[in-house]
């Protein structure tokens, strides 16, 4: 909410921008720093913005640059038009956030993401020389166009009106603060930076073995798509030529890595790669990426997830393909209905988790948490998932069809009475977000719901009545936290039986609760409550959620508004975890943060490849429509996805919703959509992995509590080696074990399997 006017337009916006997390500071008319020490006392503060203001009205709006990010000051003054000319013809840099000078001559400033620790504006005055454009500046020649950045001077903000014409500085029209700051051409990134990279030497040239799947892997693929999956970031080129740029999910330095000869070379020693050196290059292929990203740096195990790719059991062209081979299936098969039903119906599997599914700070407490709970790792994100959305609250949205969507979503966790740990993995998200927002798990939690009125009292506006004089008099001040984490741990048991007796508001109110969070009940005396922002997280057996669940609740449109999520019980802890209220506090950080800039947030637009991405994946979405139960459960699958892509990219504290947030969105999805279906069937209650050799396998394992080598297990077993290797991958599928690599009695590496 923007703060009251506070004596000048000028004050108003600059409480504004702090709301938004920029940095400012009152600037004189010559564009000099009112306050004593500059820059460096740029705040969010909104008392010290107020106080400023007030002094000086008419002051103009600083902003000292973000941590993250650079801007390029075009200067016509001294030739940067040209400048700038001349890069967009060769390079054409994308359309970054922008704004323009009052000077009304062309200039202005461009946002970008920081490509690097050290900047530097020699090399881009040196280009310019040799080109002719800029000019001469007292002892040295210039391009034209300044770096700013956090510790290198300041930027001003619109509408502060430039002293030489007095017309205010604008945004560039599409490309405001609404708009994310891009990654910088690779050509100008280098341009602009000044530090040493270690040299890292091509690999020798040799002619492609069209044999070596290897080679195959790395021909057809790029370095982008894998590391896109774990949470990389772009911060200069497009991620694939020469001279792109890219930074881990936990770097503390602007870039981790770079592109060079086609290999990835990184410098970053808090990764799972060996840190290229002055004398030591070493460049990762695509393949040897996905080697040590996705299988532990098992070269045997990468190239059999690289045959079936290119055999075509494997397809992962866009974020469409991981609905899921049986949501695939079904859109497929459609026109061959009546032949199927003549077929006998075999059991269906149990539902594998996407890696995507666990992108970015999400995903990493989940699997940061995995070997301290008996809980379902699936059950810890699910739960997690709603926790923080709730958190975040209605203000960041995206736009569908003029209606707008905020981060609400509902969850039920489904599983075999106590033995599935649902209520643990509740347990573990909340123990999460006590540290990362103790109020969503404390005062902003509740549960036991029993009436549509008592959902309206959590989240009532104020109410206003008469005094006996006929004055208007506030009668109850309502609740000014409109955000609420609904708990049902007695989902069908509880809930829907209340929502099922005479008279009942509740179905009624929770449907508002998620379309756009104004509740109102139609009575004499109506209960209202506007922008309400209500996550539902529930608990449920199987046989109670089948024997609660009527055609009519199906085809009635609430049930669809929820997330159905299969969970089973990982593995045994008899005395727990190892877990500390340290580090859970060390695991939440990221999240604390990330939901610092989330509520800041206004509208989150699409990222240019998510956006190109998306009507395929729409389409597949809406091509999914099974007749029935299931189809009435998974009606809502394309929004479902958009507001799952929504949270995955606020918990990645990002200004857009980019392809990895998507492909989390839609792994996430593409698992409920297959616990729905698996539900529904009856086939619920069936073997420990809905793989009779899984089964044997993974009870082996269990029972011994030993790691096992692929040799050994075929001896035990009597299975071929090639046997034992593909129930290993599928049991590594569905996160019920590990693969690592150990020391041998010869000393050498030997890889083992494992239950985590």
């Amino acid at each position: 909410m923007i703060p009251d006017p506070i004596g000048s337009d000028l004050g108003t916006h600059a409480l504004a921008y702090a709301a938004l997390g920029l940095e400012v500071f009152p600037l004189n008319a010559n564009k000099t720093p009112k306050t004593t020490h500059g820059w460096k006392e740029a705040t969010t503060n909104a008392a010290q913005i107020e106080e400023w203001w007030r002094r000086w009205p008419l002051a103009l709006i600083g902003c000292r640059v973000p941590k993250d990010l650079v801007l390029l000051d075009v200067d016509p003054k001294h030739g940067g038009d040209k400048t700038w000319k001349l890069i967009k013809e060769l390079w054409c840099p994308p359309l970054t956030r922008a704004h323009r000078s009052g000077r009304g001559d062309g200039g202005g400033h461009t946002w970008w993401i920081k490509p690097s620790d050290k900047l530097s504006v020699r090399k881009l005055d040196d280009w310019a020389k040799e080109r002719g454009t800029g000019q001469h500046a007292g002892h040295r020649y210039v391009s034209g166009i300044d770096v700013l950045h956090w510790d290198h001077r300041y930027t001003i903000l619109p509408p502060s009106p430039h002293p030489d014409t007095g017309q205010p500085y604008l945004w560039v029209p599409g490309r405001d603060l609404g708009h994310p700051a891009l990654a910088m051409p690779a050509e100008l990134a280098d341009l602009i930076s000044a530090d040493e990279e270690p040299e890292a030497r091509p690999p020798a040239p040799r002619v492609v073995d069209e044999d070596s799947i290897a080679d195959w892997y790395s021909a057809n693929h790029t370095c982008a798509e894998t590391l896109e999956r774990y949470g990389w970031r772009v911060v200069a080129g497009d991620g694939v030529q020469d001279g792109s740029r890219w930074r881990h999910p936990t770097a503390t330095s602007a870039y981790s890595a770079t592109i060079r000869y086609g290999c990835l070379f990184v410098y970053s020693p808090n990764t799972p790669f060996e840190v290229t050196e002055p004398g030591r290059p070493h460049g990762y292929t695509p393949f040897a990426m996905l080697a040590v990203l996705e299988h532990g740096n098992d070269q045997a195990e990468a190239a059999r997830a690289a045959r079936e790719l290119k055999d075509g059991t494997v397809i992962r062209q866009d974020p469409a393909d991981l609905l899921g081979p049986r949501t695939q299936e079904k859109a497929q098969d459609a026109s061959e209905s009546a032949s199927a039903q003549e077929k006998v119906a075999e059991p269906l599997p149990w539902p594998i988790l996407p890696q995507e599914a666990l992108h970015g700070p999400v995903g990493r407490i989940v699997e940061q948490m995995a070997p301290h709970t008996e809980a379902d790792p699936v059950g810890v994100l699910a739960s997690l998932l709603v926790y923080f959305a709730a958190a975040v609250g209605p203000t960041p949205h995206f736009r569908l069809s003029g209606n707008s969507h905020s981060a609400r979503i509902n969850v039920v966790v489904v599983g075999d009475s106590a033995r599935a740990r649902k209520g643990s993995a509740e347990g573990m998200a909340r123990w999460i977000m006590r540290t990362a927002d103790p109020s969503i798990a404390t005062d902003r939690r509740a549960n036991g719901l029993n009436s549509g009125e008592g959902l309206i009292e959590a989240v009532r506006d104020p109410k206003w009545g008469k005094d006996k004089s006929g004055n208007d008099v506030l009668v109850d001040a309502g609740v000014d936290d409109k955000r609420l984490m609904l708990f049902e741990p007695e989902f069908a048991g509880r809930l829907l039986t209340a929502i099922k007796r005479s008279g009942s508001t509740i179905s009624a109110l929770l449907r508002m609760a998620w379309d756009d969070g104004n509740l109102q009940t139609m009575s004499r005396n109506p209960l209202r409550a506007t922008g309400a922002h209500i996550c539902v997280l529930g608990n449920a057996t199987i046989d109670e959620l089948l024997a609660q669940i009527t055609v009519a609740d199906l085809a009635g449109g609430l049930l669809n508004r929820f997330l159905f999520v299969a969970v089973r019980s990982g593995h045994r802890l008899p005395f727990g975890g190892d877990l500390d209220d340290e580090a859970v506090e060390e695991m939440a950080r990221p999240l604390r943060a990330a939901l610092v800039k989330a509520r800041v947030r206004f509208q989150l637009p699409w990222g240019q490849s998510s956006r190109a991405s998306w009507p395929k994946t729409y389409d597949a979405l809406m091509d999914d429509a099974p007749d029935g139960p299931l189809g009435h459960l998974t009606a809502r699958g394309p929004v479902q996805v958009q507001r799952l892509a929504l949270i995955y990219a606020l918990a990645d504290s990002s200004s857009s919703i980019e392809v990895a947030h998507l492909e989390a969105a839609i792994g996430f999805w593409s698992y409920c959509r297959e616990s729905a279906e698996l539900i529904l069937s009856g086939d619920y209650a069936g073997s420990l992995t809905g793989d009779p050799d899984g089964d044997r396998m993974l009870t082996l394992l269990v029972e011994s509590g030993r790691p096992w080598g692929s040799k050994e297990l075929a001896e035990t077993l009597g299975w071929s080696g090639s046997k034992v290797v593909a129930v290993r991958g599928r049991l590594f599928q569905q996160r019920l074990v590990k693969v690592t690599q150990i020391q041998g009695d010869s000393g050498a590496p030997k890889t083992v399997v494992m239950v985590p």
